[in-house]
């Protein structure tokens, strides 16, 4: 006669079953954000912001989530033109990041509980690029709401970012570092190092669509400079010094650009200043390893997921008319270079934060199935689907990332037009009526167009 498994163990297979739905319970937020993201790449702008905006608003300062919905909040609601509200979502994302930089994001007890559920449960950590972007915006939706001095005020914060943007990265990678080789002490299992071969492969295969893109030197983000140059040297009172430094900035990496060196070097007034983003910048798929592993005859399942760096197609250039002539922008940045670099550096971490997470599921797999054969033979197999499917389910690459930035930007400095409007790809954009220098920028996506135009 079989010996029944204790209450306590059949609990115990009970929870592990239950596992891989308390998971996917715990995957919406993160699926509205990436249904969001495709569909601003689409072109839907509206519809991505009516998706993105309710889980949005409910995110805290202190949630985990809180600086990417926040910032995807702000850029999707200004591209869909509204202003009041990106300038709101931005000033909050803003206070999400002041929040972390006043507060450890790396805590071990979270880090010790994601490698058993998944690694999107942890606090989310803004790239350098993201941080200077979100400033940057925050600085456009002031202007755009006629909000000058914020303006000028939220860009010299990107400034400021921008200036330890190398050194904050770095300390950023350590502190992951140190975090990870904490959790890895406080469990001993994840020391049995499960690390297939596989696992080197992919890391080279991760690698490979980074390393064709060259980075901007200390991840620099030319655009945000591009921005400085003109918020700090139009309207009363510019400063002209730090307008040209910036300009002097976007010129180290685009020597050549005629249109930077015109606005340099001459007045800002009776001139508009024209943006082209074109594109979207990189977003995050995943690469999946699933491998069997055999531990003193029980098998288990080594599931691992990657995020990979998904580059999208460059689109065909915007065209520009002023008057009746066609205009050719110049670039001024490029975010896949941009997005590649921090991709890169991070991405030694990330593989082995995902190993240790995924080794310490192989073990304890192993171990509740040990557990379990001693009681029963039934439960034992069980154990081993049960535990299979969660290693499975729970392999969830974290795929969070700003992806509504541009792919390209292009700028135009041009005389004002005595129209009053200017074209992108047959639009018809009317200029703002108020001040001496004008600014349009353009967000052209999968076709669509959207502009903002501002008086500076």
């Amino acid at each position: 006669m079989k010996r029944r498994p204790p209450e306590s163990l059949l609990k115990s297979v009970r929870a592990i079953a239950l596992l891989p739905a308390l998971f996917l319970v715990g995957c919406g937020t993160n699926g509205t954000l990436l249904k969001a993201q495709k569909q601003y790449r689409s072109g839907e702008f509206r519809s991505a912001l009516s998706t993105l905006r309710g889980e949005a608003k409910k995110q805290k300062d202190s949630s985990g989530d809180a600086p990417v919905f926040r910032l995807e909040h702000g850029a999707m609601a200004l591209t869909a033109g509204q202003k009041a509200e990106a300038a709101e979502a931005l000033r909050a994302a803003d206070q999400a990041l002041t929040y972390r930089d006043q507060r450890p994001v790396v805590q071990l007890g979270r880090e010790a509980g994601a490698m058993l559920t998944n690694l999107n449960s942890m606090a989310y950590n803004t790239s350098p690029s993201e941080r200077v972007m979100g400033a940057s915006l925050l600085a456009l939706s002031f202007a755009a709401n006629g909000e000058l001095d914020k303006a000028r005020s939220a860009i010299k914060l990107a400034k400021n970012r921008q200036a330890d943007n190398f050194g904050k990265f770095q300390a950023q990678i350590e502190r992951e570092r140190q975090s990870l080789e904490q959790a890895v002490e406080a469990n001993p299992r994840v020391r049995v190092q499960l690390k297939p071969g596989a696992v080197e492969g992919a890391q080279k295969t991760l690698e490979t669509t980074a390393a064709r893109f060259q980075p901007y030197a200390n991840f620099s983000v030319p655009y945000s400079e591009l921005l400085a140059g003109i918020l700090l040297g139009s309207g009363p009172q510019p400063d002209t010094g730090r307008s040209r430094e910036s300009f002097g900035h976007v010129l180290s990496c685009y020597p050549r650009n005629e249109h930077v060196k015109r606005a340099a070097a001459g007045s800002p007034e009776g001139m508009t200043h024209v943006i082209l983003e074109e594109g979207v910048a990189p977003s995050l798929d995943q690469f999946r390893i699933d491998v069997p592993i055999v531990l003193n005859g029980k098998v288990v399942l080594f599931s691992a997921a990657f995020p990979s760096l998904e580059i999208h197609p460059h689109p065909a250039e915007a065209v520009l008319r002023v008057g009746e002539e066609s205009v050719s922008a110049s670039t001024v940045c490029e975010f896949d270079r941009i997005v590649a670099a921090e991709y890169r550096r991070k991405l030694p971490g990330t593989v082995a934060r995902t190993v240790a997470a995924s080794t310490l599921k192989a073990v304890l797999s192993y171990a509740a199935q040990e557990a379990a054969q001693q009681q029963d033979p039934n439960v034992a197999r069980i154990a081993a689907i049960a535990t299979g499917i969660y290693n499975v389910a729970s392999a969830q690459a974290d795929r969070r990332i700003c992806a509504s930035l541009p792919k390209t930007v292009r700028y135009a400095c041009v005389k004002t037009p005595a129209s009053g409007h200017l074209f992108v790809n047959g639009t018809k954009i009317a200029l703002a009526n108020e001040g001496k220098t004008r600014l349009v920028v353009a967000r052209v996506v999968n076709g669509s167009v959207s502009s903002v135009s501002i008086g500076l």
